[in-house]
């Protein structure tokens, strides 16, 4: 087995086998004598056998790292975080777990680990992704990838075709998936599949709350959510809005840049200018509560911005008027939360702040889109594994 790094520090490894005394050697690729490592009984998890290799490097550069041994008999492979630019497992034919999280891979080749259970590839940068070998995949966690859409759909029909039953499949923080990967999905989860994907819409079949929008101290002027856009030229958005009382003025929409340190889904928040602003829409022309329908926000111009494919943005819906008798109201979710994003808010005279624990009922249109909203998105729950 062999993989590079760029890892100018530590690395570490980890390596599960079904048996005590399997051995393992492991040249480090940096001119340092290889080391030799021996499985030992988890004293956690008895009956289950491992090694933890790990390494200092003291100076850049790419380094190949090679492991020979017993490498039929591992079953479980860990090297998440360690600053791999490549890997080749096509060794490890025993292999069921396989974690490869927070690297810089833009391929893994997992065909030759035909009894692959479990697969977590997130937070690199692939381009491709082949499961077509692997029938016996239960759990996959491939977000963060930028994968294209014609990626996610042929990883949604490999699974779909593997005929398995009741896995857990999340494909978020890629592009959307096209209708033929909405139709994959759609029988996925008719296999009882869990099956997160990025979606640039959330529809008003969840909708559970409110948000107001109100330009009072301590009052919202913006509400916001998250979504991983599938490319193409904005053209509108819809937010699912009424008025109480009798406001007046003009609400946007607007697109912003998702905060480069922000964690998708978690504490997405807008940057920055916005990147496209809408035309104005008349708030008086609203439904009266408890009246409420979809509002388009239309973008002209130079506002038709093209988004980039699979890629994090922050659509919002902003309104200041000052008047406390008289304010907008936007549906939002905060019981299913099934959208992939997440929620944020902007209190007048204040910054941007994420909540994870609210989705926006949205919807983002551009001109190449390709498939029309839909709702059905489970929330992938599976704590300590994604």
């Amino acid at each position: 087995m062999t993989m590079v790094t760029t890892s100018e520090g530590g690395i570490n490894l980890l390596l599960y086998t079904g048996q005590a005394d399997d051995e393992f050697t492991v040249d480090w690729g940096d001119l340092s004598t290889p080391d030799v490592w021996t499985t030992v009984e988890d004293e956690e998890n008895p009956g289950n056998y491992f090694c933890a290799p790990y390494h200092e490097y003291s100076g850049a550069g790419s380094k190949t790292i090679s492991i020979t041994g017993d490498l039929g008999e591992v079953v479980s492979f860990v090297c998440q975080g360690n600053e791999l630019t490549s890997i080749d497992v096509s060794s490890l034919t025993a292999l069921q777990f396989f974690g490869c999280s927070d690297n810089n891979l833009t391929t893994i080749d997992v065909s030759s680990n035909t009894d692959l259970f479990l697969l977590y590839c997130d937070r690199n940068n692939l381009t491709s992704l082949d499961l077509s070998s692997n029938a016996a995949l239960m759990e996959v966690n491939c977000s963060g990838n930028g994968l294209s859409a014609t990626v996610v759909d042929e990883i949604l029909a490999d699974l779909d075709a593997n005929e398995a039953e009741g896995g857990n499949i999340k494909i978020s923080n890629n592009s959307p998936p096209t209708a033929a990967g909405l139709a994959s999905k759609v029988s996925l989860e008719g296999k009882e599949w869990l099956v997160v994907v990025s979606a640039t819409f959330y529809p008003e079949e969840y909708q559970t709350g409110f948000g107001v929008l109100l330009g009072s101290e301590g009052q919202n002027v913006g509400l916001g959510q998250s979504f991983c856009s599938g490319g193409g030229v904005l053209d509108s958005a819809k937010f699912y809005c009424a008025k109480t009382g009798s406001p007046t003025g003009n609400a946007y929409a607007k697109i912003y840049a998702h905060g480069s340190e922000d964690i998708y889904g978690e504490e997405s928040t807008p940057v920055g200018s916005p990147l496209a602003v809408s035309d104005a829409r008349d708030v008086s022309e609203f439904l009266s509560y408890p009246s409420i329908q979809l509002e388009t926000f239309n973008f002209s111009g130079a506002n038709r911005i093209t988004l980039t494919a699979a890629t994090p943005y922050v659509v919002t819906i902003e309104y200041s008027e000052e008047n406390l008798a008289n304010y907008v109201v936007v549906g939002y979710d905060d019981g299913t939360l099934e959208h992939d994003g997440n929620y944020s808010s902007l209190l007048y005279e204040a910054d941007w702040e994420s909540d994870e624990d609210i989705d926006l009922i949205f919807y983002v249109y551009v001109s190449a889109d390709v498939y029309q909203p839909r709702h059905g998105f489970i929330n992938f729950q599976n704590p300590g594994i994604f």
